[in-house]
Order: C-alpha cells, then structure tokens, then sequence
C-alpha cells in the first residue's frame, strides 16, 4: 500500500505543504475517535500503571479525557474502581464515611488533568485512549511518517476507519486548493500590465505677469482745527429779593360805650302805679342822667379818636419805610442788568468772537491744503495707472501670441495623443481577451476542485455512517 501523502495526493493532487497534510491527518485521527462507538474505542487504547497515592497529592497526569477502565490490585486480583467526583475524595478516603472506599471497592477520579485512586498505596492500571500521530520524520516509533511507504498502517486505530483519515485530509487539501483559487489568480492568470499606455498631453493655458503692482490712490488726511478753549463768562451777583411785610392798622384804644339810664322805675310808676306825675320827675332825672351819660361818651370819644389818629399815623409810616426797601431793590436790579449786558457784550467781544473768528480762518487754510493735497494725490494716482495699464496691455499681447502658440502644439499633442490611445485600446483587448481565456480555464478548474470536494465530502460522510452505525449526522 501507498504512503499516506501518496494515498491524499492520489485523490486531489499536489499539495506542496508536508506539515498542512501531517496536520490534517492528525486532525482526522481526533474527529474520528471523538465519534467512534464505544467497541471501537477499545481497539485505540493503551494501558498506563500508576501507584495510588493520598487524596490531595495526585501524580499520574493524562493525555486525553477518554478513560476506559481503571483497576487497583487488592493484593491479589485487580479490582475495578467505581469513578467518583473529585469534591467528595476527602470522605472516600475517610473510614467513618458511608463512601469510604476499600481495597475491594476502590473507586478512582481526576482532577486538573490527573488521575488517582483511592485507597492510596495500591498498584493500578487504566485504558487510555490514544489519538493517532502522524509526522514527516518517523521520529517515535508510535508516530507514522505520511511520507513512508513502511508506514501504511496507524497504531492502536481501527483498519476499517484508516481510509477515513485519507478522505478528511483529502477534504482539507481540495479546501486549500480552492481558497487559493478564490483568493489569488495563478501566475499564468495575471490581470494585462499594459506597458506603453500614452501619457496625456498637458496644455499650458499661460499666465500674465506684470512687474509693477497696480497703483493705489491714497487720500490725503484732513486734520480738523481746534477751536481754542472760550473763557467762562461772569456774572455779577443778583440783588436778594427783600422781604416786604404788609402792615395794618392797629388800636390800641378802646372804643367808648353810651351806657344809658333805667327806665323800669317810670315803667313801673306809669304802668303799674299809674303815678304819671311821679314818672314826670323820674323822666327829668332820666334826661339828667343822659346828659351826663352823652358828655362821658363825648369826652371818651376823643380821647379814643386821638388814640386812633395816632395809630393810624404810625401804620402810614410803617408802609412808607416798606416802599424804601422796594425802592431800594429796584434799583439794584436795574443796576444788576446793566453789569449783566455789560459782561455778556464784553464776553461776546474778547473770547467768543475772536477764538471763534480764529477757528473759522484756521479751517478753512486746512481745507484749502486738503483740496490742493487731494488733487496731488490724484495726478499722481493717474500717472501710475497710466504706467500700470500700458505694461499690462503689452503683456496681455504677449499671453495672447504665446496661447495661439501653446494651442497649435497642444492640437498636434492632441493627435500624437489619440494615435497612441488607439494602439493602447488594441493592446488592452489583446491582453483582455488572452485574461478571459484563462480566467475561463481557472473557472473549470475550481468547478472541478468543488466536485471533487462534493465526491470526497460523500465518501467520507458514508464512511462515517458506516463507523457509527448510522447514528451521526452527515457532516456538511
């Protein structure tokens, strides 16, 4: 029989990458014991010995999680030990404990990729299961060198899955093959490089350079004068208003008052008595007595008329001194306007009139400098545009006879331009036509690589259906 590199390239081809083939085939040998039937198992295992040592200080390490059997002599036969979990090894290895293992009831556990049975102290032995090693050098005499026609069998593995390994690592090759072909065109499949692709003419649309920057017309400034400080103007101080009381007549005697006689006595005499002679006499006593009454009032009249006379004097005279003062502060106000109009008509003559005069004669010299310094500025300006316009009237000629030169030769580049393109586009089509003749004969190929694949993938499903007995899925 065929190595096993021989046997995959037989199927697919060459694959030129030993170590992708030694990767797969080993990867198939895990795929298929992790699906293979328990009867099956058996025939991929080996035997290890270990001694059992002290819950806690676990020594046997594993190479895989698949664990047939274990066993621990008794001294005389191997029991089989019961597998527990590794939380409850303190109690199995407890005497007082329900799970207590003994020498003819040992059980076993494993723990961070360890394996242990309890009692501690006997000898053991357990059934591991051992995956297949490929490699490119034989370098161990359990490992099969896939390039070695001596090396057609695989170690502690079933013959009839064998064929297996060369399907899956089959598959895997026509998978690579077929992401090259995805990823990359081969090297007889190249995209045209065109290699006298013309270059497009440049067309210089020239520009117009002038030496002198255009002139810039500067307007003179106009300085404002300043109106010269005017003094304040002073005002004499306003006369006080005075204070003008308005008198009255005051009496200081007291008016006399007529007090006449009783007349109830004649009343009575008349009236009463009816005694006229009597009320005769009585009435001449009373006339006596209104005599005296009208001589008393008479004399105390004119000591009140003097009385009266004399305050009526004083009030005349108290208002004749009120008068004066009025008097008085008329003429302090006709005195107060005529130094008023005095200052403001010395004011308006020595300060307003000759500073303002000053500022209007100082004025009008500036505006007559500004108008005679505008009018400069502007001879100036126009002898500068003048200089200005007449050198870019000549370069603007100049541009003008190198662009009618630049366009002949940009129409003769124009057609150089074209007849290069055309002997560009037939090259392109050449080289185009020659790319979808290979890109065709790529396509086959990949579709032949996808039918393989199907073929291979169908093979390999049956196989597997065969190995596990129709109880796994087909693999897609």
């Amino acid at each position: 029989m065929a190595a096993f590199k021989t046997q995959i390239e037989d199927l697919i081809g060459s694959v030129g990458d030993d170590t992708a083939l030694t990767s797969w085939l080993n990867d198939g040998g895990k795929e298929l014991i992790n699906i293979m039937p328990s009867h099956l198992l058996a025939l991929c295992a080996s035997q290890s010995t270990f001694t059992s040592t002290i819950a806690g200080s676990e020594a046997e390490t594993l190479n895989t999680a698949k664990i047939l059997n274990v066993f621990r002599n008794d001294g005389d036969i191997d029991q089989p030990c019961r597998q527990i979990d590794a939380t409850i090894k303190g109690r199995v290895a407890d005497p007082y404990e329900m799970q207590y293992a003994t020498v003819t009831d040992p059980v076993y556990y494993i723990e961070n990729n360890k394996i242990n049975a309890l009692p501690d102290g006997g000898s053991c032995k357990y059934s591991e299961v051992q995956y297949p090693v490929f490699d490119t050098s034989g370098a161990t005499s359990t490992s099969v060198d896939i390039d070695d026609t001596g090396d057609t069998t695989v170690p502690s593995f079933p013959d009839e899955a064998e064929y297996l390994l060369v399907l899956y690592a089959a598959i895997k090759g026509l998978q690579r093959k077929m992401a090259d072909k995805t990823s990359d065109l081969p090297s007889d499949v190249s995209f045209p490089v065109i290699s006298v692709a013309p270059s497009a003419p440049s067309f210089d649309a020239g520009s117009i350079s002038v030496s002198s920057s255009a002139p810039t017309y500067t307007k003179p400034v106009f300085s404002v004068p300043t109106l010269a400080t005017v003094g304040s103007l002073t005002m004499p101080v306003p006369p006080s208003v005075p204070s003008i009381s308005s008198q009255s007549v005051t009496i200081t005697g007291t008016a006399p008052s007529y007090l006449g006689p009783s007349f109830t006595t004649i009343n009575t005499y008349i009236d009463t008595n009816e005694d006229i002679e009597l009320g005769q006499a009585k009435l001449q006593e009373i006339n006596s007595q209104i005599q005296d009454g009208l001589n008393k009032f008479n004399d105390d009249n004119v000591e009140y008329q003097a009385k009266l006379q004399k305050d009526i004097q004083d009030a005349q005279l108290s208002d004749a001194h009120e008068a004066r003062k009025l008097q008085k502060y008329q003429a302090e106000v006709s005195q107060y306007q005529a130094e008023s109009s005095s200052n403001l008509q010395e004011w308006i003559n020595e300060e307003w009139n000759q500073k303002f005069q000053k500022y209007q004669q100082d004025y009008g010299s500036k505006l007559q400098q500004y108008n005679t310094d505008l009018q400069n500025e502007l001879n100036k300006f126009n002898k500068e545009q003048t200089v200005f316009q007449n050198e870019l009237q000549e370069k603007i000629q100049e541009a003008t006879n190198q662009q009618t030169k630049d366009s002949a030769e940009y129409s003769a580049k124009i057609q150089k331009y074209a007849n290069q393109t055309q002997a560009y586009s037939s090259e392109v089509n050449t080289k185009v036509q020659d790319f979808n003749t290979k890109l065709q004969k790529h396509t086959k190929d990949y579709e032949w690589l996808m039918g393989q694949h199907k073929q291979l993938m169908d093979d390999y499903n049956r196989g597997v259906q065969i190995l596990t007995g129709g109880g796994q899925p087909q693999r897609g």
